[in-house]
């Protein structure tokens, strides 16, 4: 079944809220699930293999900055999340990520997408 992202982006902030979690956790995850969105590039629909080349790239950008690969356990909480509410079975932890390979150098150009997605993300996420 294929899940249009951005209803499932509202169906997963209506169940953070049924939880009754504080505003901030939720505006977190949404900000995380927009950065998802931001970085699909034709079809906005969720796909586990999507999610976890998302991931992927998030470690990668950590190896560039720290030197160790690792993902937030934000980003692992919020994506687990929008995997579960998808009716996917997946789920990642931080191991999955560790050994992912070599890092490709990002040029200028793919940082700038990257600030560009995340502006989108911001602006999206005020008017949803």
């Amino acid at each position: 079944m294929r899940i249009p992202l951005l209803e499932l982006i509202q169906k997963s902030t209506e169940e953070l809220r049924s939880q009754g979690l504080k505003e901030s956790v939720i505006r977190n995850h949404r900000a995380i699930w927009w950065k998802y969105y931001g970085f699909q590039r034709n079809e906005k629909v969720f796909s586990a293999a999507s999610a976890k080349r998302f991931l992927k790239a998030r470690a990668d950008t950590a190896f560039e900055k720290t030197g160790k690969r690792s993902i937030s356990s934000e980003f692992l909480r919020a994506m687990n999340m929008l995997s579960k509410s998808a009716g996917s079975e997946t789920s990642w932890r931080n191991s999955d990520f560790a050994d992912s390979g070599p890092v490709k150098k990002q040029n200028k150009g793919s940082r700038r997408k990257l600030k560009l997605n995340d502006r989108l993300a911001r602006k999206l996420d005020e008017g949803f």
